[in-house]
């Protein structure tokens, strides 16, 4: 994703001043339709994804602010994130087991399992 897809937008309303990221969704290989398609993006029309930067229920602003129910998995992988996030590439996979040494090596990514049996492509969808 480039950083031109991303727009901070200030939406207002009567008495409502709303920060929110725009996120124009536009996959430039198949790791990143994939996991679009996955997550039930679809592509016929410009695809926007408008999140509220105040931090609903389910994200956090920080690693230490997730509930009890997501401090494993969220928490773990949020300060994981915010300590690397420099070197972590495009649709990389964030391992919790591998990251909390429960196992040797990270898994591989769901992607490279079904990449060949998938019955759409990027080159499709951009035609």
């Amino acid at each position: 994703m480039k950083s031109e897809n991303i727009k901070i937008v200030e939406i207002r309303d009567r008495g409502t001043l709303i920060p929110a990221l725009a996120i124009r969704i536009l996959p430039s290989n198949e790791t990143e339709l994939f996991l679009f398609k996955h997550c039930g993006y679809g592509f016929r029309h410009t695809c926007i994804m408008l999140v509220p930067i105040e931090a609903p229920w389910h994200s956090a602003r920080s690693s230490d602010e997730w509930s009890d129910r997501s401090a494993r998995t969220m928490a773990t992988a949020h300060k994981w994130i915010e300590e690397n996030f420099d070197n972590i590439e495009n649709c990389q996979v964030v391992d919790v087991e591998f990251i909390l040494k429960e196992k040797e090596k990270p898994c591989k990514s769901f992607i490279f399992e079904e990449l060949n049996n998938l019955p759409f492509s990027i080159k499709d969808e951009n035609e």
